[in-house]
């Protein structure tokens, strides 16, 4: 076991420092001009490794032996966005304030999870009429909607052409379907699937699989095309003797990603795989996190004014965050999205960030408490895709309109079809 957490360690620490050497030999030189600015500061450098190896420890000691499939969550955030933010850290000769915050932020949310009591819910104790209710009418609904908004018209399987799709799709503004298109691509269809295939019945997993490719079609959303890729993974990995050594293995794909992108640069000369992969995938949001940090460390915050909180305190900008940013710091418009300590800061600055990481901290220990009669890489595969939003968009949207809550909610009801089959057993 200590073995294994040292690699483990190990292939962390090997990932922050690709994503520097990366940084340095390719993003900067190219990408400068997008702000991927250098002024290295070697004292920083030191701290950043420090804490990027108290978090790796708190994280390796307190979390990988856990069944407690919310841990996804904060190893997305940890390797997506806090070892980025630790090397831009250093790199960009960033302020200590907001890294040593985060670091304090991700240590409270891994002490919550791992160490505090399941939060006590009401058992349900038979879900899967329901269930079959939610997906049978969602998937009619957001399928129907769809085509009857020139869906047919859309289809497009060519990746090249995938933006003109997009934007024709962006021009029906429904927003129903704002909320139910992602709910259906990123939760309904990866139950369904993820349920059918450890269930053996793989002649429903491939219907929903076709399904899904028929909604990225009409979409072209790549989430849509990626998300099932990813569910595979986790079935694959469920069948594995690294099945609870999940930190381990991402950190290794991780760093075999980034290694790949380096390496086909150095040989071919082409950056296309490290401009999506490193840059957009690991520096984007990190580098906006900063961007948000200065430009609202000595201005008036939101308060959720913009959102939900609007009734108790007046938008003092009449504009939402991105759109201020991206006006009065970028000068153009278009939508930078920041995401989840960003946005805790742009709302209530310290504050914000401490405050809005204990309501992820509780929501993360509901999530272990309605999956905990399912099994964890199964509970993990439903959660990612949502999850993922949190290190670009706002922690509410994240919420409702990327599903996290909704994901939530269609564990609670699955969790109850499997602790029947549990009790069923006993029995």
């Amino acid at each position: 076991m200590i073995k294994i957490k040292i690699i483990t360690f190990i292939f962390l620490t090997t990932l922050k420092f690709l994503l520097e050497y990366s940084y340095v030999a390719i993003i900067n030189p190219i990408f400068a001009y997008e702000g991927f600015i250098l002024y290295k500061s070697y004292p920083k450098m030191f701290e950043s490794y420090i804490l990027a190896s108290v978090v790796f420890l708190i994280a390796i000691f307190l979390l990988e032996h856990k069944k407690a499939p919310s841990k996804i969550v904060i190893y997305l955030i940890i390797v997506l966005l806090f070892i980025p933010l630790t090397s831009l850290f250093w790199l960009q000769d960033q302020p200590r304030p907001f890294i040593y915050l985060i670091s304090l932020s991700l240590f409270l949310i891994i002490l919550i999870v791992s160490l505090f009591s399941k939060i006590h819910l009401v058992r349900l104790k038979e879900g899967k009429n329901l269930i079959m209710f939610i997906v049978g009418g969602m998937t009619v609904i957001v399928y129907g909607l769809l085509i009857a908004q020139g869906g047919l018209s859309r289809i497009n399987l060519n990746l090249s052409e995938i933006y003109s799709v997009r934007e024709a799709y962006g021009n029906t503004n429904n927003k129903v379907l704002a909320y139910l298109l992602p709910w259906q691509a990123h939760v309904i269809n990866m139950l369904v699937i993820a349920v059918s295939m450890y269930k053996r019945n793989y002649k429903l997993a491939g219907i929903f699989i076709v399904l899904q490719v028929f909604l990225f079609s009409m979409t072209n959303f790549k989430s849509f095309l990626f998300a099932p890729l990813v569910l595979i993974g986790f079935h694959l990995f469920g069948k594995t003797k690294l099945k609870n050594n999940l930190l381990l293995v991402i950190s290794l794909g991780s760093s075999l990603l980034v290694a790949v992108c380096v390496i086909i640069y150095n040989f071919s000369g082409s950056f296309y795989m490290a401009s999506i992969f490193i840059r957009r995938l690991f520096f984007v949001p990190s580098n906006l996190h900063y961007i948000y940090y200065h430009f609202f460390q000595g201005i008036e915050k939101f308060k959720l004014s913009h959102s939900f909180l609007g009734f108790l305190n007046d938008n003092v900008y009449n504009s939402t965050p991105v759109q201020l940013v991206a006006t009065s710091y970028f000068e153009r418009e278009f939508a930078p999205n920041v995401g989840f300590f960003g946005d805790a800061y742009l709302n209530f600055g310290v504050i914000g960030i401490l405050g809005f990481s204990l309501l992820l901290a509780i929501l993360l220990k509901i999530i272990d408490t309605v999956s905990v009669s399912m099994p964890s890489f199964l509970s993990m595969s439903i959660l990612a895709i949502p999850a993922m939003s949190l290190i670009n968009s706002a922690f509410f949207t994240s919420l409702l309109t990327h599903g996290i809550l909704f994901a939530v909610l269609m564990l609670w009801l699955t969790n109850s079809f499997f602790a029947n089959e549990i009790k069923y057993k006993r029995e």
